[in-house]
Order: structure tokens, then sequence, then C-alpha cells
């Protein structure tokens, strides 16, 4: 759940049993995050660099792009096999 977001950054909640790497994807913005700080469930994100969706000689954006195609298909109710 995102709890604020501003140009900088987010504080995200998560479960609290939910590993965290330094730095992920945020498919949110399509920005690259990096962890600035945790406490519990609470977690401090800054954006660091723009992701171009646009880009698919970049694995993760491709990547990204079949993991938003899986979840929009998901949610209309359609197969996904197209973007594979």
């Amino acid at each position: 759940m995102v709890r604020n977001l501003s140009e900088a950054g987010a504080r995200l909640r998560i479960a609290a049993s939910v590993p965290l790497p330094k730095s992920f994807q945020l498919i949110l913005r399509c920005h690259e995050v990096e962890v600035a700080w945790r406490r519990g469930r609470e977690v401090d994100v800054r954006f660091v660099g723009n992701i171009d969706l646009s880009d698919v000689t970049n694995a993760s954006v491709r990547l990204l792009r079949l993991l938003w195609a899986e979840i929009a298909g998901r949610a209309a109710g359609i197969r996904t096999a197209e973007y594979e």
C-alpha cells in the first residue's frame, strides 16, 4: 500500500514477512527506487530513475511489461499468451 507519494519517493506499507531487497522496481509510476529506510511494515523509498516502458531492448522492462499485461489480463479475464 502506498502511504505517501512525492516527486522524490514514496512510503509503502508491506506485510511484515515480505523480504525486501535494497533496490527494486515499483510499477506505480515506473521509477527505479531505492530503500531509504524501513521500520517494521513501513518502508520509505526514493526515486532514483525513470523507467521507459517502451524500451523493449531492456530485459527488466520486458519483464515489467509482461507482468503488467498479466495483471491487466487477469483483471479483464483475458489470457496474456500474446505477450509471451
